[in-house]
């Protein structure tokens, strides 16, 4: 499902019009084009929005993605699971090293980093 059609869904659920939201955050005109016609958002405008519905942004994220958290997630889940253990298995290294070269995101690097140093 894309946000749109999330957002659209969560805001007919919790029983508020389009009017009924957008009042203090934007014209009901543009809530409906984001609804509607998938056009983009400003963060703050959707951050204004979701907290409107008392749906904080990780729980919107975690619907987007099927109930599922990012993958990121699920490794820093992971990572953080066995820190706390003070021991760290090398194949959890391994795998975070693997990814760290395959995308360059510094945040598996600060990982993988923090993990050697244990």
């Amino acid at each position: 499902m894309n946000q749109a059609n999330l957002f659209k869904k969560l805001r007919i659920e919790r029983g508020y019009t389009q009017q009924k939201l957008s009042e203090g955050v934007s014209s009901r005109t543009t809530l409906s084009s984001f609804e509607n016609r998938g056009t983009e958002l400003s963060s703050h405008t959707l951050f204004l929005y979701l907290d409107k519905m008392n749906i904080r942004l990780e729980e919107f994220q975690i619907m987007l993605n099927d109930g599922e958290f990012t993958k990121k997630r699920q490794l820093a889940y992971r990572f953080s699971k066995q820190y706390y253990k003070d021991v760290i298995d090398n194949n959890l290294i391994a795998e975070i090293e693997e990814i760290y070269q395959e995308t360059q995101d510094i945040y598996y690097y600060v990982l993988w980093f923090e993990a050697l140093t244990m």
